[in-house]
Parts: C-alpha cells; sequence; structure tokens
C-alpha cells in the first residue's frame, strides 16, 4: 500500500494509528482510501493531527442539521455519542433533494467525510449502509467543527 510504503521511506512506525486517524473512505468494495491531503500533512509534520479540518466551510452541513429535518439532528447526537445507524445510499447527490430527503444528505456527509461506513449490505431497495461518525479514536465525534453544526 502506497501509504505504508512512504511512511517506510520516512522511517514512520505508526501505521495502526494512521489507518485509525486517516483511512476513512470506501469506494465501491475498496477500503482503505486514505485522505491525501492529511497524509501528505503527516509525513511533513510527522505527528497526528486532524489536518482536514478548516479546509472547507461547513455552512451547508450546519444548515442541514440544525434547520434540515428534524430526525436529522436526533441521528446526529447518537453519531456523536458513539452510535451507528442504518440507512440506505443514493450515490447521486441531488442538492435540491438535500432539504427533504435524508438519504440525500446521508450521501452528502459519506462523502464528504463526515460519516463513515461500518457495514454494506445489499436488499431489494439497492445498497444499505451501516454508518457512523469516527472509528478507533474519539476526535472525530469531539471536533468542534462537528459540534458547531449543533
Amino acid at each position: 500500500m502506497e501509504v505504508f510504503a512512504a511512511m517506510d521511506e520516512f522511517g514512520l512506525t505508526q501505521k495502526e494509528e494512521v489507518r485509525a486517524w486517516y483511512d476513512g473512505f470506501t469506494f465501491g468494495d475498496t477500503h482503505d482510501i486514505y485522505n491525501p491531503w492529511s497524509i501528505i500533512n503527516y509525513l511533513d509534520k510527522l505527528r497526528l493531527a486532524a489536518y482536514w479540518a478548516n479546509t472547507s466551510s461547513n455552512s451547508l452541513v450546519g444548515r442541514l442539521i440544525q434547520g434540515g429535518i428534524p430526525d436529522i439532528k436526533i441521528i446526529m447526537e447518537d453519531l456523536l455519542q458513539g452510535k451507528s445507524f442504518h440507512t440506505t445510499m443514493d450515490e447521486q447527490i441531488v442538492f435540491d433533494q438535500l432539504d427533504h430527503n435524508m438519504n440525500a444528505i446521508w450521501s452528502l456527509l459519506l462523502a464528504g467525510g463526515y460519516l463513515k461506513v461500518e457495514h454494506v449490505a445489499y436488499d431489494e431497495r439497492g445498497k444499505a449502509l451501516r454508518l457512523y461518525v469516527g472509528g478507533e479514536r474519539d476526535s472525530d465525534r469531539q471536533n468542534p467543527e462537528i459540534w458547531l453544526c449543533f
């Protein structure tokens, strides 16, 4: 894997910690997709940190959680407590559906890296996911950028 090869070149050995911090993306059946911005910064600064924070505006996410469908805020509060939930995946994010389609909101939050996939299953409706915030670490759930959405 390229990330571990780069770490080997730098003499870095924290592979499981790097995986826990930056391995958050899944494309189809491909797992172990790392956040490139974070990996580059980790290799440059030689320390684990939330490098993705403050790299974009969270105003759309904040608006969707604060003023959108009431169940969104309830589920987000559960997620920030370490719980997960099941939903179907809408791989086509249609922005004009974000105000009234919960699946579109979860798809946006997943694509934006706010949520991670815990489990994928297929049923008659299509792809069903179990989603969560964070991973082995609590830093995502404690990230002030997420809490500011409330």
